[in-house]
């Protein structure tokens, strides 16, 4: 019998209430529902959420009333996990896609479509890996979701999240999202946008509950020391090689690489190549402040 089939599906959605107890014992802290203003129409649902960490995961599957199958990128991570968590996210229903293999990207549309044709809900995480960028709320978003609603031939619901780790407790806003028809014809590229800034929206909500820092009474390699920190929770990670999987559309160039080329600078990730990022990342201080200068100035003479 298929884990995708219509059974499996059901089975899923009647231990999913049992199993939040499985996943309440895997997290290091509590979780708080913020809000949830999804949608509620009976559709299947693609959850698209922020992923800044392993426990992001079971903590949004925590907060959902209903299963959702977890489209994940770290089978040997996976495996590497506690045997409660690998139980967990076994009997909750999981997807596996090798982001590096076209040929099973391509099939883990075709799976989450099986999936939502068939009744269950999906939970994705479009940035593609961990963000762990000091300036983007949300990292570009791939627009493979979309691919699946669409092959799914039936109406679907698109639902962002946004996920955050505020005082000690993690919390979760579920954002209203979209139906999308059958017969729909969204522009992917602006569609994937729209979505994106929802969850940037959500995730400035979740950051505005954060007691503000001092970035000056940060240390010089705080960042850097925090994603090795949250790197080391799952053995198998690569940053560099994740920051390589970042997605990207082809026709964007950020800035930091914009200035980076025109300084004769290699373009390295901080992961890759912590005081060239840096280096790169005080160009674009010195650029913001120099545009930031020149605003001000047209303002006064206005």
């Amino acid at each position: 019998m298929s884990h995708l089939s219509k059974f499996a599906i059901r089975f899923r959605q009647l231990i999913h209430r049992p199993l939040l107890n499985v996943f309440e014992k895997t997290l290091k802290h509590r979780v708080k529902l913020i809000r949830d203003d999804s949608i509620k129409n009976g559709n299947p649902t693609i959850y698209v959420a922020t992923h800044i960490m392993y426990d992001d995961i079971t903590a949004i599957c925590y907060c959902l009333k209903e299963n959702a199958y977890v489209l994940f990128g770290h089978r040997k991570a996976l495996w590497k996990t506690s045997k409660l968590d690998y139980m967990g996210l076994f009997l909750n229903g999981r997807i596996f896609v090798d982001r590096n293999d076209k040929a099973d990207r391509a099939q883990s549309k075709l799976d989450m479509a099986k999936v939502l044709r068939n009744g269950g809900n999906i939970l994705a995480f479009p940035e593609g890996t961990w963000n762990f960028s000091p300036n983007l709320l949300v990292l570009p978003v791939n627009w493979g979701i979309l691919d699946s609603a669409r092959l799914a031939d039936r109406s679907i619901n698109i639902v962002p999240i946004a996920f955050d780790l505020v005082a000690n407790e993690y919390c979760v806003i579920i954002g209203k999202g979209y139906e999308v028809l059958a017969q729909s014809n969204y522009s992917k590229g602006a569609f994937m946008e729209m979505l994106r800034d929802d969850m940037a929206t959500l995730m400035w909500e979740l950051i505005e509950m954060t007691p503000p820092i001092n970035r000056l009474s940060l240390p010089e390699k705080y960042w850097i020391e925090y994603t090795n920190r949250q790197c080391a929770t799952i053995k198998m990670r690569d940053q560099h090689k994740e920051d390589l999987l970042t997605y990207r559309p082809k026709e964007v160039l950020g800035l930091g690489e914009l200035l980076a080329e025109m300084h004769g600078i290699e373009y390295k990730s901080m992961a890759a190549d912590y005081e060239t990022h840096r280096r790169i990342e005080r160009l674009i201080d010195g650029w913001t402040s120099r545009l930031g200068s020149a605003e001000r100035k047209k303002d006064s003479v206005c």
